[in-house]
């Protein structure tokens, strides 16, 4: 198809009242360092062409489309241009070094000159002409991906670097306790010890500092895949702010590929951040025979998954104005400095902050209304959902800037609703007449029905990365795992009465026993969970568990207040 204002292909470009001295000079060939007489002008390049390059300009694909004006129809002068005088290209080519980088070819995915597109690309379908492309790349999606990219893994990567930190104290702590529990073990077979300690310091010793060696490393890594992000992000910043738009697009196309490599090494930081999990163990000879007593105990290898906690303090949730004893059954965090907490023995909502450890607002429904909430879950950084079972309904409760809790809106639950937890727009609620558990939109509408065993579903969570639900029933002592489709995955028994669930941002599962009067943690592939929390941290009757973004756990109890622990 002949395009408007364009000679057919075989035909001239000249007319014979050409012959006259032309007042205007071929373009490509000024740029080469010679002088010729233009016959034509391109409208989409805005160049003066000569007759050789006005009969080039007809052939390869990226100028085909071009509108092409002949010696009689060609401007007298150039268009004013839109392309600023700083956005021209001025890289010079790696194969022609005379001429300056103009063209990206994108079946190839190369950069070159007009050389390097005539010759070796002329038949490729799509050949961008570089200043007309960059014009608008600034505000492409393509670019927008690479730089929010290298910002997520500059973000993640600075997690990375908090965890290895974080590690680094986890080292210290279980040497530490480790080592208490020698000192301790020692005053009793004192001079046997002498001996057996040493050696057993040595083990604590030589994993103290491989892992503080391995930290060391990660730490360096980390640091100079940071310096490498930052300065990718840097020359991005700098040639946006410059407004060279043609730069930009260069840099960023040879970025992409040192941007998946970076990926890679964030992935890898991550992924080999994990470092040796241990507690020191007693030999049971010590205990029964000291007279064959052999060694003092060894370092008992734990999954390397297995979370340390260390104590944080507590927040007390009582409010001035209450006489009755608190018994927290449902919490959320809403952010690093706020938690929300369910009080079912004073029927309140409690607004608490984690800073001051204490009691911001309080919000309870009409004082005629005797009906008492039982779990909340945070919906957004505005709003939480509540439980309230002998009221059959869900309250969206608003959070304003001052922090006084007020109702939103009333959700008609069909039934006593329990336990609560958000699964990305849905909620997912634990039911006990029948037991059922349902996944709900925000506006109550039930999006599917989730039966199977369990006799009264108590606490409910979701792990986004499998995409599954924990449902705990205290009356059978289990803790059920289902997909969103309701597939049973597993099923754990005789935890020792689970309540309250929560999965960490890693998919670490945690669950609450209040008869056992521990938190366990289950670990992946393992038959035996991980007991994090027991009697001697002050953990009584465990109720319900919520963890924070920076690994902050809290656990509601059944009195006034709420422990916190930071995992390590």
């Amino acid at each position: 198809m002949e395009v408007s204002g364009r000679r057919k292909a075989g035909s001239e470009p000249v007319s014979k009242a050409s012959d006259i001295e032309a007042e205007n000079h071929c373009d490509p060939c000024k740029h080469d360092g010679r002088s010729v007489a233009a016959k034509g002008y391109c409208v989409d390049c805005k160049e003066y062409l000569c007759t050789g390059c006005y009969r080039v300009h007809l052939r390869p694909s990226v100028w085909r489309h071009h509108q092409l004006l002949d010696a009689q129809t060609m401007p007298k002068t150039k268009p004013a241009t839109n392309i600023k005088v700083t956005d021209v290209c001025t890289e010079v080519c790696q194969k022609h070094s005379d001429k300056v980088i103009e063209y990206f070819c994108n079946p190839h995915e190369i950069l070159g000159c007009s050389a390097c597109i005539t010759t070796e690309h002329r038949s490729c379908i799509k050949v961008d002409y570089i200043p007309v492309v960059a014009a608008t790349f600034g505000k492409s999606k393509e670019f927008n991906n690479l730089h929010e990219n290298l910002e997520s893994l500059l973000s993640l990567n600075e997690k990375n670097k908090s965890n290895i930190r974080n590690k680094s104290k986890v080292v210290d702590i279980q040497a530490d306790r480790a080592k208490v529990q020698v000192t301790a073990l020692r005053t009793e077979v004192d001079a046997l010890f002498d001996r057996l300690e040493e050696k057993i310091d040595r083990s604590i010793d030589d994993v103290r500092n491989r892992d503080k060696k391995k930290i060391v490393k990660l730490s360096n890594k980390s640091d100079a895949v940071s310096a490498n992000l930052k300065d990718h992000i840097s020359v991005i910043e700098t040639k946006v702010n410059e407004g060279k738009i043609c730069q930009l697009f260069i840099e960023t196309k040879r970025m992409e590929e040192s941007e998946r490599k970076l990926h890679a090494e964030v992935q890898t930081i991550a992924e080999d951040s994990n470092i040796q999990i241990f507690q020191f163990q007693p030999d049971q000879m010590i205990v029964d025979m000291m007279e064959k007593l052999t060694v003092i105990g060894k370092l008992k290898v734990l999954d390397k998954n297995a979370k340390r906690p260390h104590f944080e303090g507590e927040i007390n949730v009582k409010a001035k104005t209450e006489t009755k004893k608190c018994n927290i059954t449902g919490m959320s965090v809403l952010s690093k400095n706020q938690l929300v907490v369910a009080d079912y023995m004073n029927g309140c909502v409690k607004l608490l902050s984690i800073v001051n450890k204490d009691v911001i607002s309080v919000y309870k429904k009409d004082v005629l209304d005797d009906s008492d909430p039982f779990d909340v879950t945070k919906v957004n950084d505005a709003q939480i959902a509540v439980t309230y079972p002998s009221a059959w309904e869900i309250r969206i409760l608003d959070i304003p800037d001052g922090g006084n809790l007020k109702s939103d809106r009333e959700i008609n639950a069909t039934g006593a609703c329990y336990g609560i937890v958000r699964s990305g727009d849905n909620l997912v609620v634990s039911f006990n007449t029948p037991p059922e558990v349902k996944i709900l939109t925000l506006d109550g509408k039930v999006v599917k029905k989730i039966t199977g065993h369990y006799n009264f579903p108590d606490y409910v969570a979701f792990n986004p990365y499998r995409n599954t639900i924990y449902i705990s029933d205290v009356s059978l002592d289990t803790l059920t795992c289902v997909t969103t489709e309701g597939k049973n995955v597993s099923y754990d028994k005789r935890l020792g009465g689970p309540c309250g669930v929560a999965v960490d941002a890693n998919g670490q599962v945690f669950v609450c026993c209040r008869s056992k009067n521990s938190v366990l943690q289950l670990l992946k592939g393992s038959k035996r969970p991980h007991v994090l929390l027991h009697n001697s941290y002050g953990v009584r009757y465990p109720q319900c568990i919520t963890i924070s973004e920076q690994n902050t756990l809290f656990v509601g109890l059944a009195d006034d207040k709420v422990k916190m622990f930071q995992l390590y």
